[in-house]
């Protein structure tokens, strides 16, 4: 295991004299911390838009009640809700 962590740093110090290879290298780097970054801004925003404000939930609630309609939470359709009548 030492053989090979001491050729991988030889070989990378081989590569990295170069200033280009050092700024790729840099690039690269960023580049992918930024998508990381990117892919867990994404994921908060996907919980964001299903999580449910349970004060709204509330207020719909009785909206609900008083007025006897279904509401969708996620796209607000209102659909009234049929009672037999006997």
């Amino acid at each position: 295991m030492n053989e090979f962590l001491g050729l991988l740093e030889k070989s990378l110090t081989k590569v990295l004299k170069d200033k280009t290879n050092i700024i790729i290298f840099i690039l690269l780097l960023g580049f992918i911390s930024s998508f990381i970054k990117l892919n867990e801004m994404n994921k908060n925003i996907i919980m964001t838009k299903k999580r449910v404000d349970f004060r709204y939930f509330n207020t719909i609630t009785m909206f609900e009640e008083l007025y006897n309609i279904k509401i969708n939470t996620e796209n607000g359709e209102l659909k009234p809700k049929f009672q037999s009548t006997r």
